[in-house]
């Protein structure tokens, strides 16, 4: 995992605001990010690496996080946690590393996103 890609990811989503909402907003709500930064940007992204692009969907996620991930990918898995928290599931790998989630994070990418 890139820890510094994932970080900026990480402080984007933080300051990321939806005119008008933030007066909703408690401590630590992230507002969902669907222009590039959110699970709706997957589809896309999958579609993309794989030579398919859905141009009817949302924007693929932006390419500097999966372009080293697609030359020559002929199949795709993709491992999707929801309602989990991105900080709970660190806290999860750095107090368990019998998780099988250690070697899909070795092999992939692991990045927050939000979701509605």
């Amino acid at each position: 995992m890139n820890e510094a890609l994932a970080l900026e990811i990480e402080a984007r989503l933080r300051r990321h605001r939806l005119a008008g909402l933030e007066p909703l907003l408690t401590d630590g709500f992230l507002m969902p990010h669907y222009g590039g930064l959110s699970i709706a940007n997957v589809p896309a992204t999958v579609a993309t690496m794989l030579g398919a692009p859905l141009p009817d969907l949302a924007p693929p996620l932006p390419r500097e996080l999966w372009a080293d991930l697609a030359e020559g990918v002929r199949r795709i898995v993709l491992v999707l946690l929801d309602a989990v928290g991105y900080r709970a599931f660190l806290q999860a790998l750095d107090d368990d590393e019998s998780l099988v989630f250690h070697r899909l994070v070795e092999a992939g990418r692991l990045i927050p996103l939000t979701s509605t």
